[in-house]
């Protein structure tokens, strides 16, 4: 079966952004991701609400098959991603660690968002993803608009409601002039053009005050092509001082 991963201190999904109770309002989602191959083993498959916090996920099994258990009252976009870092095969325990990594482009399952409701069970959710990809987002950083006073690391970049900031991404496979990013959540608003510097990607985003507290992915393109660093951004109402890990 499938399990949900706890990276509360590295760019992935923490099982703890839940925020009802998993026993008497979820519901269940379940399906396949598809490679080359047939059925990819160890794809992350993210749950993302409709302000762009990953609030659940699972690990497919040897078969390709995932089961979302938890999932909240609410519209949601999934998405399946490679764990191809900074959580990688070898992060994880028992049976998973026989997995190998298998790289494949970051999609959303086809169709409308799903729509859930308490108590319900969503299937015969199948995504197939053909080929391989070069695009693989790993770090985040930022700095006050106007310098270059950057940091980049593989934590969870803390932010807080109200500010304006210049956030920066970087990885494998970016292309100055072509990569973009993309933050899914309302309360993220773009005010500057994208900038290039060695491999990353930065631009200036003013955060609304009433921005809800919370874990964001961030959505990297190169084109038609797209990677996700899962729970790269974290708002909190409290600034947290941010240690640099060399």
């Amino acid at each position: 079966g499938s399990t949900s991963l706890d990276s509360d201190d590295v760019v992935a999904i923490s099982s703890l952004y839940p925020k009802a109770d998993p026993m008497s309002t979820s519901a269940i989602s379940k399906g396949n991701v598809n490679g080359d191959g047939g059925g990819i083993y160890a794809a992350q498959v993210v749950a993302l609400n409709d302000e762009g916090q990953p609030i659940a996920s699972a690990l497919t099994d040897q078969q390709g098959e995932f089961e979302i258990d938890g999932v909240p009252p609410g519209t949601y976009r999934l998405y399946a991603e490679p764990l191809d870092g900074p959580v990688e095969v070898r992060n994880l325990s028992g049976a998973w660690q026989m997995a190998k990594t298998y790289s494949f482009p970051t999609e959303f399952f086809a169709g409308a968002p799903l729509r859930i409701q308490p108590g319900r069970v969503y299937g015969n959710l199948v995504l197939n993803s053909a080929g391989s990809t070069k695009l693989n987002p790993k770090y985040i950083g930022a700095m006050a608009p106007g310098t270059n006073n950057l940091s980049l690391d593989a934590t969870a970049l803390m932010l807080t409601p109200g500010q304006t900031i210049a956030i920066a991404v970087a990885g494998d496979g970016f292309v100055g002039g072509m990569t973009t990013f993309e933050i899914p959540s309302q309360g993220f608003r773009r005010i500057s053009d994208f900038s290039y510097a060695g491999n990353y990607v930065y631009a200036t985003f003013s955060i609304a005050p009433d921005t809800p507290t919370g874990s964001v992915s961030v959505l990297v393109k190169n084109g038609n092509e797209m990677a996700a660093l899962t729970g790269a951004l974290r708002v909190t109402n409290q600034q947290r001082t941010r240690v640099v890990r060399r």
